[in-house]
């Protein structure tokens, strides 16, 4: 009787074989944590940039609008200044009462009482320049009234001197504004852009977008001659630095992690 003869591996093959799928599935794993680390970081960086072009369109549009005559606190970390609310035109002007034409309003808001200022145009002599100027006016109240012609206006409560109330111009042009500050602020154990209200009565800086490094927002103040200045009434425009730095470190390999930044310079040229 002739036995049946069985082909199988041997024990080194077996081993041979054991080595060679180790190595493979080594570099294979070894890819997918490459590719997760990758993906990681940029999914951090992407909210990084999302973080720093947030906070810029903020910037841009409490600053746009902006006169020497607005800026209130200057420093390298935070900026004071009376943000434009609005525009529009008087229908009726006296020492304790202005009308604001509503059809002439244009802004995020109606004034409002307890948060807004006014800013009054004032012009003695309408073919000079020299005495032309903005002054600003405490808002004492706001009701629905209506103009001479009828139409509908604001009736905004003021205290103008009698001396100003002759240079003043009906109709002429008022702004409404709010007191603001913008710049940085701890929270939560890490550094952010904030913004706050002072004409509504907030008492810190409210964290709108970040984190940022410690040096993440910086203001530098420039005259006519792009020197740089302290003083509001000399600034013709505002230099400001965005730096962004990502929520969460990523890995780089080896054990070791970063956390990426990135930086944005944004240039703000203030009205005449």
């Amino acid at each position: 009787m002739t036995a049946l003869r069985r082909d199988g591996f041997s024990l080194i093959e077996l081993l041979m074989a054991l080595v060679v799928m180790a190595i493979v599935g080594n570099a294979i794993l070894a890819m997918v944590i490459a590719m997760q680390r990758i993906t990681r970081q940029q999914s951090e960086v992407a909210a990084l940039q999302g973080s720093l072009r947030t906070g810029l369109q903020l910037l841009q549009a409490e600053l746009l609008e902006l006169a020497p005559e607005d800026l209130t606190d200057l420093s390298d970390r935070q900026l004071g200044y009376r943000a434009m609310r609005g525009i529009g035109e008087t229908c009726e002007l006296g020492t304790t009462e202005l009308k604001l034409r509503k059809a002439t309003y244009a802004g995020l808001r109606p004034p409002t009482y307890g948060r807004d200022g006014l800013w009054l145009f004032l012009d003695g002599d309408s073919t000079r320049t020299t005495d032309d100027r903005w002054i600003v006016l405490d808002l004492g109240g706001v009701a629905a009234s209506a103009c001479p012609d009828g139409e509908e206006a604001w009736s905004l409560g003021i205290s103008l001197a009698p001396e100003d109330l002759a240079r003043g111009w009906v109709p002429g042009p008022i702004r409404t504004f709010e007191q603001m500050e913008i710049g940085q602020v701890q929270a939560d154990g890490q550094e952010w852009l904030g913004i706050r209200s002072i004409g509504f009565g907030e008492e810190s800086l409210v964290p709108v977008t970040g984190p940022v490094p410690w040096n993440g927002v910086r203001f530098r103040y420039l005259d006519q001659d792009d020197a740089l200045t302290g003083n509001p009434l000399a600034v013709t425009s505002i230099l400001i630095t965005l730096r962004g730095v990502t929520e969460r470190p990523v890995g780089i390999g080896n054990g070791g992690v970063i956390a990426p930044t990135d930086s944005l310079t944004l240039r703000i040229r203030l009205r005449n």
